[in-house]
C-alpha cells in the first residue's frame, strides 16, 4: 500500500484484549493529531482489528472499512456463545465495551466471513445491526480471517487492488472471491470434503 501512495497507520493491540484498556482514550488523542491533514482514511481490518477501527473512527475519520471475520464482542448479551468466556478474562476495561457502537453510521464497507466459522457469521451480523452500511459478505473456506481463498487463487495485492480502485462492495468482494476459488485447491479440496460430509 506504501509502494502505492498510501500512508499507513497499523493499530494493534499488544495484549489481544480488543482494545478494552485504559489506554484508548490516550491513544484517540493521539489519533486525532496524526489524521489531521487527510482528507479521508480507510480501514482494512483482521478479527478483533474492527473493534479498533470503530473505536476510532471518528478520530481518525473513516470513511470506509474493509473486514475480514470482524470479531466485535465477546460479551454474552451481545453473542450468546460459552466459547467466548474464555476470552473475557483478557479484558481490562470492561466498561468501555459498547463504544464502539455509538456514531459514525455513514461508514460504508463490507464485512466478509467464512460461513462455516461457527463465530464469524454472527459477529458479522452484530456489526451490520449498528452499522447499516457495513454489508455481510459470505466468503466460503476463507477460515479466519476468511482471506485464505483469495490470497490463494489471486494473492493479498488483490484485496489492495479493491482499495485502489475505491471499490468497498459486496459486488466486488464477491467477484474477487469467485475469481479466487477458480485457482484455489484449497477452496476445491474444502468444497469436496464437504459434499463427501453431507452425501
Amino acid at each position: 500500500m506504501c509502494a502505492r501512495g498510501y500512508d499507513v497507520l497499523t493499530i494493534d493491540s499488544a495484549s489481544n484484549n480488543w482494545f478494552l484498556s485504559k489506554d484508548i482514550d490516550v491513544l484517540g488523542r493521539e489519533l486525532v493529531n496524526i489524521s489531521q491533514g487527510y482528507d479521508r482514511s480507510v480501514s482494512l481490518c483482521f478479527s478483533m482489528g474492527i473493534m479498533g477501527a470503530l473505536l476510532f473512527r471518528d478520530q481518525l475519520r473513516l470513511k470506509n472499512i474493509m473486514a475480514f471475520s470482524p470479531f466485535i464482542s465477546i460479551f454474552g448479551d451481545d453473542i450468546p456463545d460459552y466459547r467466548l468466556k474464555k476470552f473475557r478474562k483478557i479484558v481490562n476495561c470492561p466498561e468501555y465495551r459498547d463504544r464502539w457502537k455509538e456514531g459514525g453510521k455513514d461508514i460504508r464497507g463490507v464485512l466478509c466471513f467464512d460461513p462455516y466459522m461457527p463465530f464469524d457469521a454472527p459477529q458479522a451480523r452484530l456489526v451490520h445491526e449498528y452499522y447499516p452500511n457495513l454489508k455481510p459478505v459470505a466468503l466460503p473456506f476463507g477460515w479466519h480471517p476468511s482471506t485464505q481463498v483469495i490470497r490463494e487463487g489471486m494473492g493479498i495485492r488483490s484485496i489492495y487492488d479493491l482499495i485502489d480502485n475505491d471499490d468497498f462492495t459486496p459486488c466486488g468482494m464477491k467477484s474477487l472471491h469467485t475469481s479466487a476459488r477458480l485457482q484455489s485447491a484449497k477452496y476445491k479440496k474444502s468444497l469436496y470434503n464437504r459434499r463427501k460430509i453431507i452425501l
